[in-house]
């Protein structure tokens, strides 16, 4: 674990520009997805086999049958994440029987559920009477059904309707089981969402359905808040240690923060450390030592420390405890935030 709070992961691969910077201007879907678009939407149109007749009512393969009928015991399933790409949701559970642009009234999309898996929070539909939550729908076999239903246990099949080519049909979707509150998610799970859901709608429209899926006022009530009476410090560096930044599931921000509590008599470890750093005195009075300098300090005292510099903070009174607000950036690793860069 380092110190950051966070366990140390190998990285692999190119990494994602942010899309609050770029992923989400809004400009041309590439030539190719838009052919790639249009053989899609050529392999939804219902079509009869020609050689029996047109009131033969067989599909062509890869055809959806009409969107209530049952010949076949399929199902439609409306999904609204990562797996709006057809080629994702192949790799994850096999090539459906057809797909389509889908949509769900008085829902809208979210991110909620911090996971340590996903290093962010995960997607999700959530009531909102007015909204309409836009995704793909997927006509599924019962054995891609059955594989859905097993393939998480924080997750569960539930019913819905869903407009599918002008036509609203029954359909089931994929929810969380609950929904804890909200969660900032990573910038390659977005850019997936964002991938799939372009292969069906405007780049414009898409962008501004994820803008307000990152708004997290029109979801809860109040402020996103670390209240005090909930905090939980610990020990570290020899002082009783609250993190404040990175804040998991919570902030964005390019620097880590914590508050340290110094008990009267002690000091904090000598801990060098590649990172920058301030220290802020929010109360209390001692001493510090910088490399082979020292001197007293006291509230309202903001002190910079140089990469590898060592630094001790002690509090020399008997009684009162010296509380110093610190702030880091840099470093090789860089600002850890669910585990990774950012």
């Amino acid at each position: 674990m380092d110190r950051h709070g966070f366990q140390r992961r190998a990285r692999s691969g190119a990494r994602l520009s942010r899309p609050d910077r770029v992923q989400l201007r809004p400009g041309p879907v590439p030539e190719r997805r838009h052919r790639a678009h249009a053989r899609r939407q050529r392999r939804l149109v219902t079509q009869h086999d020609r050689a029996e007749g047109p009131d033969d009512p067989r599909i062509l393969p890869d055809q959806p049958e009409p969107l209530n009928g049952a010949a076949r015991m399929s199902t439609w399933l409306f999904t609204y994440g990562s797996s709006t790409d057809p080629d994702h949701f192949a790799e994850d559970f096999g090539k459906p029987e057809a797909f389509a642009a889908a949509s769900v009234a008085d829902y809208r999309l979210a991110f909620v559920n911090y996971r340590e898996s996903f290093g962010g929070g995960t997607s999700a539909i959530v009531p909102a009477p007015g909204a309409e939550a836009i995704g793909v729908a997927y006509r599924i076999t019962p054995e891609q059904h059955a594989k859905l239903a097993q393939a998480d246990p924080d997750y569960a099949l539930q019913p819905i309707r869903a407009r599918i080519g002008g036509e609203t049909v029954e359909a089931e979707v994929l929810l969380p089981r609950t929904i804890h509150g909200f969660a900032s998610p990573t910038d390659a799970y977005m850019a997936r969402i964002r991938y799939g859901l372009t292969g069906f709608y405007p780049v414009a429209l898409v962008d501004a359905v994820i803008r307000a899926a990152l708004d997290r006022r029109w979801l809860f009530d109040g402020l996103p808040a670390q209240w005090a009476a909930d905090a939980r410090p610990r020990m570290e560096y020899g002082t009783l240690f609250r993190r404040l930044l990175p804040w998991k599931g919570g902030v964005r921000t390019p620097w880590g923060g914590a508050v340290a509590t110094i008990a009267p008599g002690t000091a904090s470890e000598l801990f060098p450390h590649d990172e920058e750093e301030l220290a802020f005195v929010l109360s209390g009075s001692g001493s510090l030592r910088l490399n082979a300098h020292e001197r007293a300090i006291g509230q309202g005292d903001l002190i910079y420390f140089e990469p590898e510099c060592e630094h001790v903070v002690t509090n020399d009174q008997p009684e009162e405890p010296l509380v110093v607000l610190f702030l880091w950036w840099g470093g090789a690793d860089g600002v850890a935030w669910a585990g990774r860069k950012i």
